[in-house]
């Protein structure tokens, strides 16, 4: 058998694992919250990721490093697979789609440095550089200020005037101490 004959069956078994993962996530989305369910996730990725390796797709395997890295902490408990979480991993598989579909096509691999810097953040690690770079967003439409500091004071009415209290102090039931430091008092 040549290597090319192998590299089908690679991704033919790809293709079988993304059909399980889909399927977990299901389960996982109903709240399904077995080990084994997580564990089927992780070995679909850890499997591409190695043969991505011995087949010399590199992207595919930065990609699925990371994301891996991701599943492993989710399973072994570090991290807790809230619907957020969820979300974000179930986002990283479209992607990871995508890429095998690339490799699997001898394509260019798809643009992942924004989800690798989430999914990287997600388990603590290091974001890179350009994902510390702030986002470039429009500008809002500018509104006129007023000309002076006494007409914004009227356009603020009794709400410049109103008394303010701690927050604590507007609670119903007492603050724990340890969440009395966080509270914000204006």
């Amino acid at each position: 058998m040549d290597i090319d004959a192998i590299q089908q069956i690679f991704f033919q078994e790809c293709e079988e694992g993304l059909a399980g993962m889909e399927a977990s996530f299901a389960a996982l989305r109903a709240g399904d919250r077995e080990p084994e369910t997580i564990n089927g996730v992780f070995r679909c990725v850890h499997s591409i990721k190695g043969g991505a390796g011995a087949f010399g797709h590199e992207r595919l395997q930065a990609y699925t490093h990371q994301y891996e890295t991701l599943l492993d902490r989710v399973r072994n408990g570090t991290l807790t697979l809230t619907p957020a979480l969820l979300d974000l991993v179930m986002a990283a598989f479209d992607l990871l789609t995508d890429h095998v579909g690339a490799a699997r096509d001898g394509e260019e691999a798809p643009a992942d440095a924004a989800m690798l810097d989430r999914l990287a953040a997600a388990s603590g690690g290091e974001a890179s550089p350009a994902a510390l770079e702030p986002a470039v967003e429009e500008a809002a439409p500018s509104v006129a200020a007023p000309d002076d500091f006494d007409d914004l004071m009227a356009m603020l009415g009794d709400v410049a005037a109103a008394p303010t209290a701690p927050v604590a102090d507007l609670l119903e039931e007492p603050v724990e101490p340890e969440v009395a430091d966080w509270l914000v008092d204006y």
